[in-house]
């Protein structure tokens, strides 16, 4: 098909099957997904792994039921931590990615986990879904489940930890978690990108949709890595190219549920006024960072837009604001 030029968009009243637009070049027609075409195909928040406002570059213990990379919590049987790190281009395609280590001698069973919240994802109810990532780790026999769950309980309130018994081959989850697809991965060669790519048709009453993966392997002969990258999940039963949305759009999407800043100056008994860059899913829960010779006379008292305090010296502070799910 020959390039297609865009030289005017109409109000679309009306979508083809599966929400594609047909766009044509005059001598064939191509599809264009409605999210794709608008830069929001991916449900998943930080499926690059680009954004880190929690410092993981380096490697950070981690403890289970705790974020690490934006959006993203470790999960840990043995609630034991998790060293997790964010690496840069590691091949082609690949900007970032997350890696998770387990300390040798340690046979806990480990991953990550998101939860999308429901307004992202309430609209796929009833349809067909494609959850697509990369993934690699150092050993052939440390066998890894990816999972899409539905969660049918109250929207956007997930008990956590998801999942509350690894002992058997298929784990158990959380009352309310239903399992909409899974598989498991075993390559036969180790530290070599392989790609995981898992259909489902979603139920028509789940709230929330949770995407986990994690090493079902106890061995502890070694430390054992998970890397994970790309991470899409998608209307339709195909899986199309890693939507890289511009670093900045992805920021913002992630400070709707976690943000924090540094250098915010006060003077002596001033009252500080703090906006947050982008609403907050909810009220967050905030906390003041770098606070040095003085005591705060007026906590945090947060709405979804904003913030205020009082600190009682001259100084420069830090705010941490979590709105997680």
């Amino acid at each position: 098909m020959a390039d297609v030029y865009i030289s005017q968009l109409s109000t679309v009243n009306s979508l083809s099957a599966n929400n594609f637009i047909p766009v044509s070049d005059g001598t064939s027609t191509q599809k264009v997904g409605t999210y794709s075409f608008f830069g929001f195909r991916n449900r998943i928040i930080n499926g690059g792994f680009s954004i880190d406002q929690r410092n993981m570059d380096t490697g950070t213990a981690v403890n289970n039921n705790a974020y690490n990379l934006d959006r993203w919590m470790t999960i840990a049987s043995a609630n034991l931590a998790v060293t997790v790190s964010k690496q840069t281009d590691q091949a082609t395609g690949i900007l970032n990615n997350i890696r998770l280590v387990n300390a040798i001698n340690n046979t806990q069973k480990f991953g990550a986990v998101q939860y999308i919240e429901s307004a992202n994802c309430r609209d796929l109810r009833g349809k067909p879904v494609t959850l697509s990532l990369k993934f690699r780790n150092n050993g052939a026999n440390f066998p890894t489940r990816v999972s899409l769950v539905e969660w049918s309980g109250t929207a956007d309130v997930i008990t956590t930890p998801i999942i509350t018994d690894y002992s058997n081959a298929f784990p158990t989850y959380a009352t309310g978690a239903t399992v909409a697809a899974y598989t498991q991965i075993q390559p036969t060669n180790q530290n070599v990108w392989t790609d995981v790519i898992l259909n489902a048709t979603l139920t028509s009453s789940f709230n929330n949709l949770i995407v986990i993966f994690h090493q079902q392997n106890a061995s502890a002969s070694t430390a054992r890595t998970i890397d994970v990258a790309n991470v899409q999940l998608e209307e339709g039963s195909t899986a199309t190219p890693f939507e890289f949305r511009p670093i900045s759009t992805e920021l913002a999407l992630c400070q709707r549920y976690y943000q924090k800043a540094t250098g915010i100056c006060s003077s002596a008994n001033s009252v500080v006024s703090i906006t947050f860059p982008v609403q907050m899913r909810a009220v967050p829960n905030v906390n003041m960072t770098d606070l040095t010779g003085g005591s705060l006379t007026y906590s945090p008292s947060p709405s979804v837009d904003s913030f205020y305090f009082k600190y009682t010296v001259d100084d420069q502070c830090g705010y941490t604001a979590s709105a997680e799910l």
